[in-house]
């Protein structure tokens, strides 16, 4: 898991995005975690569920 703080998250959004498909990535706010960032790929197998499928489509405001 790889852990970003809140600071860190706001200056690296791209690397805390780009390794949420490989492993869940942990947002800290003052050293607690607080979020846990999965793709969705990793919710689907976890929950056994499509998410896409079961939250409608997408609007364009939503991608």
């Amino acid at each position: 898991m790889r852990n970003f703080s809140s600071t860190e998250l706001a200056n690296k959004t791209d690397a805390a995005l780009a390794a949420a498909p490989a492993a869940p990535v942990s947002i800290r706010h003052y050293g607690t975690i607080r979020f846990v960032v999965l793709s969705i790929a990793k919710i689907s197998r976890a929950c056994q569920v499509s998410i896409v499928s079961s939250c409608g489509p997408m609007r364009q405001s939503q991608r």
